[in-house]
């Protein structure tokens, strides 16, 4: 992961691993160190299935392997975190966790439908374009100016405006997990959802 991303984590991290746990961190394809187009995240299943490949080897590795193991992701790590709890077998994991994961698209931050047709039109030439509104989603989504400002430093950040294809898939992979959410033996109440996966409870609960 990249360091100076990374601690926008430290904390998080610093809080478990005197505690006993061991914690591992990987940049998403497109972000950071990782490979591909700056910010491009035209296939999230594709993206999650590299994530996972990474997470999984690591936890089956000998040192970790009859331990209980947790996955954890921000925003839209978020998004990509719970889609990698879809491609893993029912038992893989002890548990989820994760904070202000991306969902749902708040109304302020939702891109253009006219532009996302529009662009479609091109039949996927327009997807890596950078050529989406710029709805200023990092100020909008993260309040807490300190964790604003590690990652204003952070020189590796994409300034620029969002791709055709990222806000597509972003659109299309919230709307997936919120009808997988709301199928199969979950439930809602209360603003959380509570269901079970094999031996796993899962509960979400999303703070507004």
């Amino acid at each position: 992961m990249d360091p100076i991303l990374a601690g926008c984590f430290r904390r998080f991290a610093s809080t478990l691993l005197p505690r006993g746990y061991a914690v591992f961190a990987a940049d998403l394809l497109g972000h950071g160190r990782s490979d591909g187009l700056r910010c491009y995240m035209g296939d999230m299943e594709k993206i999650a299935a590299a994530s996972l490949s990474f997470f999984k080897h690591t936890h089956y590795s000998e040192p970790y392997k009859n331990l209980p193991a947790f996955l954890f992701g921000e925003s839209m790590g978020g998004l990509t975190t719970m889609l990698m709890y879809f491609q893993s077998e029912p038992d893989t994991w002890t548990g989820l966790i994760f904070s202000a994961p991306l969902f749902v698209i708040p109304e302020p931050m939702k891109p253009s439908k006219v532009h996302l047709f529009m662009y479609g039109l091109l039949f996927g030439f327009a997807d890596t374009w950078a050529a989406m509104p710029d709805n200023k989603m990092v100020g909008k989504a993260i309040k807490d100016p300190k964790k604003l400002k590690v990652i204003a430093s952070n020189p590796r950040r994409y300034t620029g405006k969002p791709r055709v294809g990222t806000m597509r898939e972003i659109t299309r992979v919230c709307q997936y997990i919120q009808g997988q959410l709301l199928q199969g033996d979950g439930a809602v109440s209360d603003g959380s959802w509570y269901g079970r996966r094999g031996d796993m409870p899962v509960i979400i609960t999303v703070a507004v």
